[in-house]
């Protein structure tokens, strides 16, 4: 390929100066909206409400609780040593959230998230329940960290980044059970590419992160084995217009004028 022009050089230097002023403009923005709800949120809801009183239970309730022990703990640490405005802890998690996609795509490309801040950041359920007490915004922080780890230990394998990539794969999991699912296809995405880069040695690397991930919830095994039976009363069928129905919730939230394309 030819060198580029001076004319194509300013046209990229400029798109991306314009990309950059328009994801950090959408950060600011997003930060207001997470702190706009922390200010009118109000009192705590049920399962927030039950958060607090599990993490400030015995250690047996916390290897019961909807979420592995890390958030229980946090929960408690936070009670203990900051004191009891609980609404600080929950932007301090919805912000992570938005610094966990600045972090990632800064390692994957070097530039800013703005797809993720388009269509992620701005979300009212995002902003809502990554904000809240419980381990949503935290969790998802992980496994977005967890990614960006996993490529920055693809470019570049060594002994430190490999150990960023097992200690993000491994909080991640211990915040979320169901970041597992999505660790193992991290693993199976960043082994795939190892394969065709024929990185052996890599790919070791991500099987044994992706592993000892997975080793750190054998104490949980009787609980999340447990959820299958105690939930199977609950199970329906798949159903299309209960999908769609669902689809539109999510968008529509918390207004009806959010869903732009409407099924009515």
């Amino acid at each position: 390929m030819g060198k580029m022009s001076k004319t194509d050089v300013k046209t990229a230097k400029f798109s991306a100066s314009a990309e950059m002023i328009l994801a950090l403009v959408l950060t600011c923005i997003i930060a207001a909206l997470h702190f706009y709800f922390y200010r009118h949120a109000g009192g705590l809801w049920r399962d927030e409400v039950n958060s607090i009183n599990i993490g400030r239970g015995n250690w047996q309730a916390m290897m019961h609780d909807s979420f592995p022990l890390l958030f229980p703990l946090m929960i408690r640490v936070y009670g203990g040593v900051v004191g009891s405005d609980w609404r600080v802890l929950g932007l301090l998690f919805g912000l992570s959230l938005t610094a966990a996609w600045w972090s990632a795509m800064w390692k994957v490309r070097r530039m800013p998230p703005l797809w993720s801040l388009v269509l992620m950041g701005l979300n009212s359920w995002i902003i809502i329940y990554a904000s809240s007490l419980r381990a949503y915004g935290l969790g998802s922080a992980g496994i977005v960290l967890c990614f960006g780890a996993a490529w920055s230990f693809l470019e570049r394998p060594n002994l430190l980044r490999w150990f960023c990539y097992g200690l993000a794969a491994t909080l991640s999991v211990q915040v979320l059970y169901h970041n597992a699912a999505l660790v193992a296809a991290i693993c199976v995405g960043a082994m795939t590419v190892a394969a065709i880069r024929n990185q052996r040695r890599a790919m070791a690397g991500i099987v044994l992160g992706g592993l000892m991930a997975a080793s750190t919830l054998l104490p949980y095994w009787h609980s999340i084995t447990g959820i299958t039976r105690s939930t199977y009363l609950k199970r329906d069928f798949f159903d299309a217009t209960t999908a769609l129905t669902n689809v539109q919730s999510i968008l529509a939230f918390p207004l009806p004028q959010f869903f732009g394309f409407g099924w009515d």
